[in-house]
């Protein structure tokens, strides 16, 4: 975490300041700690899975320091299970909308901006939901189709030439509902996400 704090910092302090008030369409990539939390895993915890999160967003500014961020992503989520020293995996296709504030306008420096909002994923592919009952003493555990989070987080962007943004951004991730297809297991999708991308200014 520290090691990408400070790429954060050095882009903060290298590039010079972004373009206000312009919509920007961006592609990202990054790195994703996910887990799994609830009641249940906290009794016999599993350890974050590192994997990947790719995708494209729009940036639209609304008034003032007010925007909206709508995004379009492939995450990989799930943990890892060292009780049994396996891999959970689950993939989606994840969308989301959220409200932009800029606290640091980009006139004179770069910009700083806070975002939050809601998430909604459709599930793509599964893996070693067997593990998940057998690790909760149950006959079988499957993983719903769809998940609903809250996504909440800060970042910059800096101009680069007239047609290139560089955007970097912390966000956390939080399921608000079972991942348990029958309601019952309690265990909610968690992440913590680091992305870096390129913005091209819609003129």
């Amino acid at each position: 975490m520290r090691y990408f704090m400070g790429i954060l910092i050095f882009a903060v302090l290298s590039y010079p300041a972004s373009i206000l008030g312009q919509p920007t369409l961006s592609i990202r990539e990054g790195l994703n700690l996910a887990t799994l939390s609830g009641e249940i895993m906290d009794r016999r915890p599993v350890n974050t899975r590192a994997t990947l999160k790719m995708g494209v967003s729009g940036t639209f500014p609304v008034r003032g320091r007010f925007g909206f961020q709508l995004n379009g992503d492939y995450v990989q989520k799930g943990a890892h299970d060292s009780l049994y020293d396996s891999i959970i995996e689950v993939d989606y296709i994840e969308f989301s909308g959220l409200v932009n504030i800029t606290l640091i306008s980009p006139y004179h420096a770069p910009s700083l901006f806070i975002f939050a909002g809601p998430s909604v994923a459709f599930k793509v592919r599964s893996e070693g939901e067997g593990q998940l009952a057998r690790r909760h003493s149950r006959d079988r555990f499957e993983f719903k189709t769809t998940d609903f989070g809250i996504i909440v987080g800060l970042g910059t962007q800096m101009t680069f030439s007239e047609a290139l943004v560089i955007k970097a951004e912390l966000l956390h991730t939080e399921g608000i509902r079972d991942v348990d297809k029958e309601n019952s297991a309690g265990i909610k999708n968690r992440a913590a996400v680091f992305q870096m991308g390129l913005g091209f200014p819609l003129n």
